[in-house]
């Protein structure tokens, strides 16, 4: 029962930990996605309404106005917060014509997108649920005393992510793609993530360099967030102590027998 007691310990510090890195980074993806800003400046930062030359071919110009490309963005956001099942998004083009924004290969792939986006935000949400319950249940039971304990595994956490996101950018400047199409490959169970840059205006629209842009964004401010922590938690234990302090040295001084 005590090795049951120990080890019970450490997989709710260790879940804990995991916890604040997985909910925080989930955070910062959710407003990623939603951010038509975001997106706005990606397109213009890579001119995907130009021509662009691409290995085996060279893509014609899209057939949109810078307009109606931030309004297919707008349509992306909504698509991934609605229940749609897939993504239908039709645009009166340069010729007059109205047309699918989408093949059905990207409309398919954009499914498992959304599919894997909401298992993650259903994830988020559990974790947010089990943290409660650990404060909760944990300063039910041991009082004001848990509050150290709680500090030390936040503490934990910050230089764990903060870790983490240095080594995984250290990777992620050495072999990206690599670790772009293992992600793919890990996330979904079909091949349809597989675009053709020459036909596909998703990867016109979201080129490799957007995806590094986010992910090197998202690290960044995960980075910002938890030394902002770890500055914040260091600036009231040492207001802690200076109060201590500043109580013993008001504390009456009583003489000894002796004296």
């Amino acid at each position: 029962m005590i090795i049951l007691g120990k080890l019970f310990q450490i997989l709710y510090k260790v879940l804990f930990i995991i916890s604040i890195t997985f909910i925080a980074t989930m955070f910062l993806v959710r407003i990623a996605f939603n951010s038509l800003d975001w997106y706005d400046n990606g397109f213009d930062r890579h001119r995907v309404y130009e021509a662009k030359q691409y290995v085996g071919g060279y893509a014609e110009k899209l057939p949109f106005t810078r307009i109606q490309i931030s309004e297919i963005a707008s349509d992306i956001i909504s698509y991934f917060n609605s229940e749609e099942e897939f993504l239908d998004v039709k645009k009166q083009n340069i010729n007059g014509e109205i047309v699918n924004v989408f093949n059905q290969r990207e409309i398919d792939h954009m499914l498992d997108v959304k599919n894997l986006l909401e298992l993650l935000y259903r994830i988020q949400e559990g974790l947010i649920i089990y943290v409660m319950l650990v404060l909760t249940i944990g300063f039910f039971m041991s009082g004001g005393g848990y509050a150290r304990q709680i500090i030390s595994l936040i503490n934990i956490s910050c230089y764990f992510t903060i870790s983490l996101v240095l080594l995984f950018g250290v990777i992620s400047s050495i072999a990206f793609n690599q670790l772009f199409i293992i992600f793919h490959q890990l996330s979904f169970s079909n091949d349809k993530w597989i675009l053709n840059p020459l036909t596909s205006n998703l990867i016109r629209l979201f080129p490799t360099q957007f995806w590094v842009e986010s992910v090197t964004l998202i690290g960044m401010l995960l980075i910002l967030f938890f030394i902002s922590i770890l500055l914040s938690l260091y600036i009231i234990k040492w207001w802690i102590y200076l109060k201590q302090k500043e109580s013993e040295n008001r504390a009456p001084k009583y003489l000894s027998p002796e004296n």
